[in-house]
């Protein structure tokens, strides 16, 4: 015999406090608590609060007789905020003794307006409790009903033997109860059944959902019944205590079966004090998962988890059948723990070498397909058998050792600083295997050295080189003569001339190689230093055509002699970097001058 019984001793200072959920640690997933004084709910509060816009808590489709019972006032002042301290009753005490289980809340959400609570979005400060007043009813020709109906009245949930199915999200309150209630309660409506067994399975499952409720909102469970004080109302309380309603359920129903509402409040706290405050951790789909929708193989597929998808797991919700909720992308169904990892399970891996997968663990399995040096696949770390993993490989799946594989890329990009002679082998003596111009571009394995040189490939043809020849960004820019320049023999202004540059004229400019501030700058075969500031990295002599007769200065300004005149829609050449008291220097037919770009336009 279960010796469980329930104390519901009330007194008007209880102001307990409960758990409630404040965030979710981002790197375990796990939720955080703190504990926080309950704001438990009056009569007089709701009914002298101000500023509540009640016709937000209307049904937008009222009849007259809806109306007239909207105005309905209040019936009953609040009584002492006491309940007699007493045993369990008996019918409570057969429903625990039965044990009949908690069922899996099912979520069945409609398109019903949203509106917030009068304290805000996911902040109600308690249940109500209704009944269907339907004696041929189920729960599915209820709430295909309200579904129908919604406008003139809807609840959150639906409870009954078997079965809860929520229809409205509790984070928003609904039009169940009055305008007076319904900004502060979750509300739901009990099916009638048929026989007592039945009856006693249902309130049972109403009875965990309501307390279900105040646990996830860290609400303490106070009966208002009685008192108008509380947190758990009937609707009949809501009619006697806030008016805007004349319902009186579920009092007459719970009477029909020799039950009370003070009773069903015992069992309210029985379930209350039985749940474990919800503990979510992130986990890692092992492989592609099909969440049930209750704690059975054989319910049906909420949804598919593809392989290595995060997802939220409550580590108290554990069923006998070694089940546990799951949440993945808004959808909550059950699954057992050893499908998921509590860490990652999919990385991301590059061949080191050209490799090639396996059909199954096993080395003299087939060949499941060829990765080419340097391919992204992604790993599944869950997977290991005989050494070998899971890889997948553009949409092929196959079996390797992680060795042959590095977590970093394993190809790279470098520029040759200089000319560098590729070696046939990882040492200074071995034979030239090919020869790279300055600045061009190869292809490095970060994967492969030995000796200090590394695998380097140039044009189809593989060697290797030391890593520090190359740059990870472009070593030569192409670059335009600003004006006319005299590069220098070695990287100083005393060192002799060696060639000059016409202006306007394209190098390339080596940038791994300043000395002195001085480049080592390529000009047709010729090779020289120079200063960068000297050239520009666009081209510098542009053509214009005039845009009518332009008179060309000898020097930059307006009171300097005419050198040249340029006829309407002459072509000039501008050297577009020389600008000087926004005049240009202009060469028109051999002749340069000065004069302002306005007068001129780029030629097409």
């Amino acid at each position: 015999m279960n010796n469980k019984k329930i104390v519901t001793l009330i007194t008007a200072n209880l102001l307990l406090c409960s758990l409630t959920p404040i965030a979710v640690n981002a790197q375990t997933g796990e939720q955080t608590y703190q504990t926080q004084e309950n704001n438990i709910i009056d009569a007089n509060e709701i009914l002298n609060r101000t500023g509540i816009d009640e016709s937000i808590y209307t049904p937008s489709d009222q009849n007259s007789v809806d109306k007239i019972e909207a105005q309905t006032m209040p019936t009953q002042e609040q009584h002492d905020f006491y309940t007699s301290a007493r045993s369990i009753s008996n019918i409570n005490q057969y429903i625990i003794d039965k044990n009949y289980g908690n069922p899996v809340i099912e979520q069945q959400i409609k398109n019903f307006t949203r509106f917030n609570y009068a304290d805000g979005y996911g902040k109600p400060r308690g249940v109500v409790i209704h009944e269907t007043a339907n004696d041929n009813s189920t729960i599915t020709g209820e709430i295909n009903y309200m579904t129908q109906n919604w406008e003139n009245a809807f609840v959150h949930t639906f409870v009954d033997k078997d079965r809860i199915i929520q229809i409205h999200p509790t984070e928003n309150a609904v039009w169940g109860a009055g305008a007076k209630a319904n900004p502060y309660f979750v509300q739901f409506e009990l099916v009638r059944e048929k026989t007592q067994e039945n009856f006693y399975k249902s309130v049972n499952n109403d009875a965990y959902y309501a307390a279900y409720i105040l646990k996830q909102y860290g609400i303490t469970p106070v009966n208002a019944h009685n008192t108008g004080i509380g947190t758990v109302w009937s609707h009949d309380a809501v009619s006697r205590f806030l008016g805007g309603t004349n319902h009186t359920d579920p009092v007459g129903y719970f009477n029909k079966w020799g039950y009370n509402f003070n009773q069903f409040f015992e069992l309210i706290q029985q379930k209350y004090n039985e749940l474990t405050v919800p503990v979510y951790k992130v986990y890692y789909a092992k492989s592609t998962i099909s969440l049930r929708s209750t704690p059975n193989w054989n319910s049906s597929i909420v949804t598919t988890i593809p392989e290595g998808a995060s997802v939220s797991i409550d580590l108290n919700s554990k069923t006998s059948e070694q089940f546990y909720k799951v949440t993945y992308q808004g959808k909550t169904g059950w699954m057992k723990l050893d499908y998921f990892s509590s860490t990652s399970v999919l990385e991301d891996n590059y061949a080191k070498s050209t490799i090639n997968l396996r059909k199954s663990a096993t080395w003299d399995s087939e060949i499941a397909v060829t990765i080419p040096t340097g391919e992204k696949v992604s790993l599944n770390n869950t997977t290991l058998t005989n050494g070998f993993y899971k890889i997948t490989f553009n949409n092929q799946t196959g079996w390797m050792k992680k060795e042959y594989f590095s977590s970093a890329p394993v190809l790279e990009t470098y520029y040759a600083k200089d000319i560098v002679n590729l070696r046939k082998n990882a040492m200074w003596d071995s034979p030239i295997s090919i020869t790279i111009p300055a600045g061009e571009r190869i292809t490095l394995n970060n994967s492969t050295l030995t000796n200090g040189f590394y695998q380097i490939t140039y044009n189809n043809t593989t060697g290797w080189m030391k890593k520090d020849y190359f740059a990870d960004q472009p070593t030569i820019e192409l670059l335009y003569a600003k004006n006319e320049i005299y590069t220098r023999e070695s990287p100083s202004w005393d060192s002799p001339t060696s060639f000059s540059i016409p202006e306007g004229g394209q190098v390339s400019l080596n940038n791994t190689t300043p000395v002195n501030g001085f480049y080592k700058i390529t000009y047709g075969n010729s090779t020289a230093w120079m200063k960068k500031d000297y050239f520009s990295n666009k081209a510098v002599l542009v053509d214009y055509t005039a845009s009518s007769t332009v008179n060309l200065r000898k020097d930059a300004s307006w009171d300097s002699p005419v050198v040249k005149v340029v006829p309407n829609n002459a072509t000039v050449v501008v050297n577009v970097t020389s600008s000087s008291n926004d005049f240009y220097k202009i060469n028109y037919d051999g002749q340069v001058g000065w004069m302002k770009l306005s007068y001129f336009q780029i030629s097409q």
